[in-house]
C-alpha cells in the first residue's frame, strides 16, 4: 500500500475515493425504520386518543371487502336458477 502511495498517487487518491463512495452508497440505500406516528386530530383534549380515526384506514378496507363480499353474493343468487 505505501508503494503504491508513493509511486502513484493519483491512483491511490482514486481508489480511496472509489471505495468511499461504495460505502457511501451502501449505508444510504439501506431501507429505513417505518416510524408510526399519530395524527394530532386523533388525539382528544383530554388526552385520550379517537381510536376510530387512528385505524380509519384499516376500517375503510374492511368496510369495502365485506360490500364486495355481498355485491358478490347477490350476483351468485341472482345466476342461480329457481
Amino acid at each position: 500500500m505505501k508503494n503504491l502511495q508513493k509511486n502513484n498517487p493519483k491512483i491511490f487518491t482514486f481508489i480511496l475515493i472509489l471505495i468511499m463512495m461504495g460505502n457511501i452508497a451502501t449505508l444510504s440505500c439501506k431501507k429505513k425504520k417505518n416510524t408510526s406516528t399519530i395524527d394530532l386530530e386523533a388525539i382528544e383534549y383530554d388526552g385520550s386518543k379517537n381510536e376510530r380515526y387512528l385505524f380509519r384506514e384499516e376500517l375503510k378496507k374492511e368496510k369495502m371487502k365485506k360490500e364486495k363480499e355481498k355485491t358478490m353474493l347477490k350476483k351468485i343468487e341472482e345466476e342461480v336458477p329457481k
